[in-house]
């Protein structure tokens, strides 16, 4: 939401934004906001100095940003840990520390929500969706959906079909 008011203040005519315009107020507030928890997770780095920190931190942010991009499922911890140029244990703790999850715990709950996009978008079965997001089971895939977002994935799943199919009164049934 925030970068489509940005592209959309990008296209207005250079200073027709005033410092009373809720709009812009609004969207310098989230920077400042996204910013400053920027920093103090840059701070939670380790290293000496500063640099390092920065250095420390732009490979972790890398590693988030492949998070939030890739396809849920596509990427294992080990290999965002080569990315970052860290081994296994020590990307996962240093990556915990800035961004207070642990990179297991970010990419579940990628894949959660890539599930619940699914399962209210489509028509596929539970245990089809748990197969597209790399569960073995569905009951394990169950688990973790409720646990995520505090329902069932059935149950989420019926909720769609009842939306999807309206309410109906007792005369739309045709008997024969």
């Amino acid at each position: 939401m925030l970068a489509t008011q940005l592209a959309q203040r990008a296209a207005l005519p250079l200073g027709t934004a005033t410092d009373r315009d809720p709009v812009w107020l609004g969207l310098v507030d989230e920077l400042l906001v996204q910013q400053e928890a920027l920093r103090r997770a840059e701070q939670r780095c380790p290293g000496r100095t500063r640099r390092q920190r920065r250095s420390a931190f732009s490979r972790l942010l890398r590693a988030r940003l492949l998070i939030d991009s890739a396809k849920p499922g596509s990427l294992s911890v080990a290999e965002l840990a080569r990315l970052a140029n860290y081994s296994t244990s020590h990307f996962s703790r240093v990556f915990e520390s800035a961004f207070g999850a642990a990179p297991q715990q970010l990419m579940l709950s990628r894949r959660m929500q890539y599930a619940r996009q699914l399962l209210e978008a489509s028509h596929l079965a539970v245990r089809e969706v748990a197969e597209l997001i790399g569960f073995r089971s569905a009951s394990a895939f169950s688990r973790a959906f409720r646990n995520e977002f505090g329902i069932a994935p059935r149950e989420l799943d019926e909720q769609r079909r009842w939306q999807d199919k309206g309410p109906c009164s007792e005369h739309d049934h045709i008997t024969l």
